[in-house]
């Protein structure tokens, strides 16, 4: 008798655990969905607000640039945040390929220039068109120029190769010291080439600030030698000035 308490017990025991347990796991199971949803909840309000604050902002810059009335803001306003909100669906749809993309997003804004044109008078149409123009150009400038930028950072990539394969040749670099060496030297063409590239200096200054980087280099690539690799990586250094002369 007192055994079969003791099971009838253990069983009511077990049972009531079983349940806490699935209680407890269910529970678990609604709080992660419920976290889920507030998160996606909460980011699709966020997206909605930057959304908004994105079409504020390139309405303003259409207020003042064409001089809209108070009635044009608004409907211009209206078209802003919904070409933005579908180019960014677009976007987001991993179905698609870039150049599908690409092809719809270009759709999009034919249609919001098309639906903005139709709100403006004469003048204001003519204005618009201009800008539409000026942004074009200033686009295919950008473009142009991370093409060729591009360009370079390959470039500048393959000397930096060949720089650390001379190095590594004449100096008897390890493999630990290679990969060192070669983010050196790359790291200092893309410094070099922004300071070609800077218009703003003087050809004076810019000398000024390529000896310095040189310098830097000279400066990095000797904390990773050892002392017998010094001695040679300042021999070259000093041969290689002499032949500059």
């Amino acid at each position: 008798m007192k055994e079969l308490k003791k099971v009838v017990l253990g069983i009511v025991l077990i049972s009531s655990f079983s349940v806490n347990a699935q209680d407890t796991k269910q529970s678990r199971i609604n709080n992660r969905e419920v976290k889920s949803t507030e998160l996606k909840e909460n980011t699709l309000r966020k997206e909605k607000v930057n959304f908004k604050e994105l079409s504020k902002i390139t309405t303003k810059k259409l207020a003042k640039d064409l001089r809209l009335s108070k009635e044009q803001i608004e409907l211009v306003k209206e078209i802003e945040f919904g070409i933005i909100q579908k180019n960014q669906s677009i976007r987001d749809n991993r179905e698609l390929t870039v150049e599908e993309k690409q092809t719809y997003l270009k759709n999009n804004n034919q249609k919001r220039s098309d639906m903005i044109a139709r709100l403006l008078t004469p003048e204001q149409a003519k204005r618009f068109q201009n800008l539409e123009l000026k942004e074009k150009k200033e686009l295919e400038l950008e473009m142009i120029n991370k093409a060729r930028q591009h360009r370079l950072t390959n470039a500048n990539a393959k000397l930096a190769e060949i720089a650390t394969k001379k190095l590594e040749k004449y100096l008897r670099l390890s493999k630990e010291q290679i990969e060192p060496i070669r983010k050196i030297e790359f790291g200092i063409l893309q410094k070099n080439q922004s300071i070609k590239d800077n218009r703003k200096l003087t050809t004076e200054e810019k000398q000024t600030y390529l000896k310095k980087t040189n310098q830097k280099r000279s400066a990095m690539i000797l904390r990773v030698l050892n002392p017998k690799q010094t001695k040679r990586f300042k021999k070259l250094e000093l041969k290689e000035k002499k032949a500059e002369k």
